[in-house]
């Protein structure tokens, strides 16, 4: 496999399933069932080391890579900035809309970044 593009179709494609997982039950099954469609996303919370602008950037960009990676797209129908400037050509660019699903956050543990 290819390490360096793989995650990002693999993602993409989850979260493309996930739209349309979304948009089938709003379209066929909610006003009967009266369902949500939800998605959990399981993450550390990243905090800065330190309030030094580099760890605090450092922080903001593991955030987008572990929770805005799966979030931004459902929320805001594109990925975040620090990963389409970061990763470039080896990210997906077709957008997702935003859905009005359920989120569940986990934060299971805050880690210290820097």
């Amino acid at each position: 496999g290819d390490s360096a593009t793989e995650p990002y179709i693999v993602t993409h494609n989850l979260l493309l399933a996930h739209a349309a997982g979304y948009r089938l039950y709003e379209s066929k099954y909610k006003e009967k069932q009266q369902g949500v469609v939800g998605i959990t996303i399981v993450t550390f919370y990243l905090l800065p080391y330190s309030s030094e602008t580099a760890d605090v950037d450092a922080a903001q960009r593991a955030l987008d890579f572990m929770y805005g990676w799966y979030m931004d797209p459902i929320t805001f129908g594109h990925y975040p900035r620090n990963m389409v400037d970061l990763v470039g050509s080896r990210h997906a660019q077709e957008l997702l809309r935003k859905m009005e699903s359920l989120l569940v956050n986990r934060f299971l543990l805050a880690v210290y970044v820097s």
